[in-house]
């Protein structure tokens, strides 16, 4: 318990913009999550020579911590550096993006029908959904017929995605769990909907299948962006790359968990 109370302490030291404090905190608390935010902090404070030290001492025991694995790309990309961290030194690399053949009209009319009915929260605490509705993540908990099909679909697009990527060395395919467990919710946006920026460092790899796609008029509306930057990182020279797709209905898009993403905000049903 007094390691949760540092890690909470130093989250609101953290807000109160007392970052040296926090990272003193988040020291004390020796998780990986607090090694990860105390990384992000040294960056922030532009600290740049600790930055680096730290994260080549964390290499050692966090090499495919996700988070830590996120702002050493982007700190890779501000600071002109080598990665040095041996996740996915270029996440953008690993963005895959195809269609789901095997889904018909039908099936995703009565799958949408199905996903529709289940219990969801309106731009639930803690979330980045934003103009819209997510259930948990219990999707794949005791599936229906439709929820199994779907995920057999996924999981027949996470071989294919494996089997594109395997030859390349990084940690990210060499560590690639041998098994693995499907977390999914199901997000309905409505008029000026979008996801605000965030990563899953929780998980291995990330997706998401598009059931429904409204008519998108202007600009880039309704797009999904990838990138390095997140978490109000700051930017010291240029922006990084990013990565924009327009969704179509029946599109599956695969990236490593330590990929920023967001969409744009759209106008229509």
């Amino acid at each position: 318990p007094h390691y949760e109370a540092f890690y909470n302490r130093g989250g609101l030291l953290e807000k109160l913009e007392r970052w040296d404090e926090a990272i003193r905190d988040f020291d004390q608390c020796g998780e990986p999550r607090a090694r990860a935010r105390a990384l992000e902090l040294l960056y922030r404070l532009g600290k740049y020579q600790s930055f680096r030290e730290r994260l080549h001492m964390l290499n050692k025991f966090d090499h495919a911590d996700r988070r830590i694995a996120a702002i050493s790309a982007f700190a890779a990309d501000q600071l002109k550096l080598n990665n040095p961290h041996r996740f996915c030194k270029k996440p953008l690399d690993f963005l895959r993006i195809s269609q789901l053949n095997e889904c018909s009209e039908s099936f995703v009319a009565s799958l949408i029908e199905e996903l529709k009915g289940r219990k969801a929260q309106w731009e639930p605490e803690g979330k980045t959904t934003h103009f819209g509705f997510q259930t948990e993540a219990t999707l794949f908990i005791n599936p229906t017929k439709n929820i199994q099909r779907l995920e057999q679909i996924i999981k027949k697009e996470i071989k294919a995605y494996l089997s594109k990527f395997r030859s390349v060395d990084c940690l990210f395919i060499d560590l690639w769990p041998k098994k693995f467990n499907l977390h999914g919710w199901f997000v309905r946006l409505l008029d000026q909907g979008y996801q605000g920026s965030h990563m899953h460092p929780s998980g291995w790899l990330s997706g998401v299948v598009y059931l429904q796609v409204p008519e998108f008029l202007e600009g880039e509306e309704g797009t999904i962006k990838f990138g390095l930057h997140g978490f109000n990182y700051p930017i010291v020279t240029e922006p990084p790359e990013e990565i924009t797709h327009r969704p179509k209905r029946g599109d599956i898009v695969l990236f490593p968990s330590s990929l920023f993403h967001k969409t744009v905000p759209f106008v229509g049903k």
